[in-house]
């Protein structure tokens, strides 16, 4: 590791898929549903934020729904969270802004949107 440059370190420190076990990375084909149904600790956040990630770095998708019991779930667990979106996202492709009203969280992702809706 002594022959990688600063710059590479950081990039494989945000890489999912060096560090990702093989069944936290999406399968593989197309689909239209994915089932996480997983133990407490298993990464289930961390396996959707990233795919999130993953889906709009590509350019795979511009709007995401993040579905939740109340507004606030989604944003403290799956935006906010340990493993939420932000915590994934590295620094030089971070959300740069967050709306808020009572029933919506929108974060702004250097042109993408991901939205955020409960229902309380």
């Amino acid at each position: 590791m002594s022959d990688i440059s600063d710059d590479e370190l950081s990039k494989l420190e945000y890489d999912w898929r060096f560090w990702a076990r093989p069944n936290q990375l999406a399968p593989e084909g197309s689909w239209r549903y994915w089932l996480v149904c997983a133990g407490r600790g298993w990464g289930k956040s961390m396996v959707g934020a990233e795919w999130v990630r993953d889906r709009v770095e590509s350019g795979k998708a511009r709007r995401i729904a993040l579905v939740a019991p109340t507004a606030a779930d989604a944003r403290d667990t799956m935006v906010e969270g340990e493993s939420g979106i932000l915590s994934v996202c590295p620094p030089w492709n971070r959300p740069i802004r967050a709306i808020q009203t009572q029933a919506h969280l929108a974060q702004r992702c250097d042109g993408f949107a991901v939205f955020c809706r409960g229902t309380g």
